[in-house]
């Protein structure tokens, strides 16, 4: 019986995981069913197994735990990045459709300012390198204008021009003390920036994919944007309630303009008259 023992002590664990031929389990159960003892060892074998199953159970949970929770890692920072570039291209958007809006808001309030017939303005201009400075006065009524440039160099000196045109193709002008005729409107181009322009003419080099930012500002009991651009980080003072430009900042230069519409009156426009052609008044600054 000692034996027979051994060997189906032998054939007992196969015969737990059930891969025993049908011969040998047939031998196995016979004699189990006479054998205490190895019942007994049976038993502690299924236990065993037991065991072990479970702690295979548990050593796979956990993988597929460890699976899980690496992929809700993955997940989680997944849905944040795109959250953060959802974010980012909402808030551009939104910061380029205020642009936007506030751009078209003012091209539409200073639309009725582009064809005045009776308004003033001084433009202030200096120079932040050598603190030159110069003071252009504009006085515009129907179609007759006159100007008034005052520069001031940094060493002191200054140089006057004065221009005035009759509304039509004649252009009378006085500088550094002679005056002449210009017959050819062309002619100004020579003379420099002595025509007028209106008073929303400033503020159209602004193009909304150049702008930077926009904040809100008040001087003076005025209330103001001032939009920064990108080239040469320039920023333009533009009054809210009518789109005129009034103040430009940028690396090389601040200009201030001031300006009053209705107020030009016949006094205010200066009738030079004098029959000296730019020809003769080139000829003559030459000839000295």
């Amino acid at each position: 019986m000692n034996n027979e023992c051994d060997i189906v002590k032998d054939l007992l664990f196969s015969y737990d995981e059930g891969i025993l031929s049908n011969t040998s389990k047939e031998f196995v159960e016979n004699h189990l069913k006479n054998c205490d003892n190895c019942k007994k060892i049976l038993d502690e074998i299924k236990k065993q197994n037991n065991i072990n199953d479970s702690l295979n159970e548990i050593d796979f949970l956990k993988k597929i735990k460890h699976k899980i929770n690496k992929k809700n890692i993955l997940l989680a920072i997944t849905s944040i990045f795109l959250i953060i570039i959802i974010g980012v291209v909402l808030i551009y958007l939104a910061c380029y459709m205020r642009r936007i809006l506030i751009t078209n808001d003012l091209k539409d309030k200073k639309k009725e300012y582009d064809n005045l017939t009776n308004y003033s303005y001084t433009l202030e201009i200096t120079d932040k390198y050598d603190n030159s400075k110069s003071v252009d006065s504009y006085f515009v009524k129907d179609n007759e204008f006159y100007t008034e440039q005052k520069r001031y160099s940094s060493d002191g000196k200054e140089s006057n021009e004065y221009a005035y045109c009759d509304g039509a193709t004649d252009f009378f002008v006085e500088a550094n003390g002679q005056r002449f005729i210009s017959f050819n409107r062309k002619d100004e181009a020579i003379i420099g920036d002595l025509v007028p322009f209106n008073l929303t003419y400033l503020g159209k080099s602004i193009n909304t994919y150049d702008i930077e930012k926009i904040v809100e500002n008040s001087e003076n009991g005025k209330e103001y944007y001032v939009i920064t651009t990108k080239a040469n980080n320039t920023e333009y003072y533009i009054e809210k309630d009518t789109g005129i430009t009034v103040k430009i900042i940028d690396d090389y230069s601040i200009i201030e303009m001031s300006y009053e519409i209705g107020n030009v009156t016949d006094e205010d426009i200066v009738k030079i008259n004098n029959n000296m052609t730019l020809k003769e008044w080139f000829w003559s600054n030459v000839n000295k």
